[in-house]
């Protein structure tokens, strides 16, 4: 993971904008993955 200056106004950003795009991919994109090997008949 990167290390961000969260001292500076564009570093909180970019952390923030790190820690969404992660999120959304967790609750998206890898949780049908997780579903799908959890359960393949889906």
């Amino acid at each position: 993971m990167a290390s961000h200056d969260l001292k500076t106004v564009e570093g909180v950003y970019t952390d923030f904008r790190s820690r969404r795009e992660a999120l959304l991919q967790a609750l998206t994109v890898d949780a049908e993955e997780f579903s799908r090997q959890c359960d393949p008949g889906l």
